[in-house]
């Protein structure tokens, strides 16, 4: 069964495009779903704020768009914290002439309704560009991945007081870009962008303490990738991968499974296998409550619906015991 709501459409609250999808899942079991919101075009230089939209009946209906942080913001990143439900964002900021100029975090003390916004000190020089898509939480730990430049370096940073204070990781990735990052029994993995994807897969780098220092990037040949974001969920002690599954361009978006923390990958199913630009995705724990998981994506060119698939994973084998549902929400 599919269903199809709208969330964000280009020109929606006189935005001209909405771009890089996040979708967290509060406290309360609202959704919150992110985007930029860029002026003029939809080019990255356009990025202005960051808009959000709320829904209280697991993406059946949203209510109407709010800018959580700007102006002069880019790529968010989103967490729901486990000690006091505070829902946090983070991002980077630019200056008047486009310019990267740090970091900002905003937050949400009652489930998405209101929004306060400051600058943040994660240790490191300007122009270093958060996620994008939905951090780590490990207790009462946010973890959030960060990059430099184009396959520069990676690294983390994270915050054990909802976000207030934060410390970053004295472990730097090298030719590597953004950055999937989950949970994993008794840690948390990076699953990166690079340049060499299309030959030998995904970057990857597991942490052992929460995200302060980290093992050296290996590569997993099985997650074929052009150069792309992609999206990664631990869901009942199960990794779940989203990335167009492709060598040369951004098609075939698939969801691939692995009950062993990402050594192997046992299924996967094609969600979209054909049209233009489907690339950034984001895959997070929640909305219908049960084990559930809420994917988001783009097509560039239209808007941004949502399309809800039952027990579409129970059917086509990716899980083999409790169904899971997936909820699209994506860029046209």
């Amino acid at each position: 069964m599919t269903t199809t709501r709208g969330v964000f459409s280009n020109g929606l609250a006189n935005i001209t495009c909405y771009r890089i999808p996040v979708v967290v899942e509060t406290s309360l079991r609202s959704l919150l779903a992110f985007a930029e919101a860029r002026h003029g075009s939809c080019s990255d230089s356009a990025s202005r704020e960051i808009a959000v939209r709320r829904s209280t009946d697991a993406g059946r209906s949203w209510g109407p768009v709010v800018f959580a942080a700007g102006p002069l913001v880019q790529n968010p990143v989103a967490a729901t914290t486990t000690t006091s439900g505070r829902v946090v964002l983070v991002f980077a900021s630019k200056n008047a002439s486009g310019n990267l100029a740090g970091n900002g975090a905003a937050f949400s003390d009652d489930d998405g309704l209101s929004w306060t916004q400051r600058a943040v000190d994660f240790g490191v020089a300007s122009g270093w560009m958060p996620g994008p898509g939905a951090a780590a939480v490990l207790g009462d730990r946010i973890v959030v991945a960060s990059h430099r430049g184009q396959n520069q370096i990676d690294y983390s940073s994270y915050s054990d007081d909802d976000g207030e204070t934060w410390t970053t990781s004295p472990s730097f990735l090298e030719g590597v870009n953004e950055a999937a990052i989950a949970p994993i029994e008794g840690g948390v993995m990076l699953n990166m962008r690079n340049k060499n994807a299309p030959t030998e897969g995904r970057a990857i780098s597991r942490s052992r303490d929460g995200g302060e220092t980290w093992d050296p990037v290996t590569f997993d040949p099985t997650l074929v990738s052009p150069v792309c974001e992609a999206s990664l969920v631990r869901i009942n002690g199960s990794l779940f991968f989203s990335n167009p599954a492709s060598a040369t361009a951004r098609v075939n978006l698939t969801v691939r499974r692995s009950d062993d923390d990402g050594v192997s990958w046992l299924a996967s199913t094609l969600v979209v296998d054909a049209g233009p630009s489907y690339g950034y995705s984001c895959l997070v724990p929640g909305g219908v409550h049960d084990a559930t998981a809420l994917l988001g994506y783009p097509l560039r060119g239209c808007g941004q619906d949502v399309h809800r698939l039952r027990d579409l994973c129970a059917r086509r084998r990716l899980v083999a015991e409790a169904p899971t549902r997936f909820f699209f929400f994506f860029f046209f």
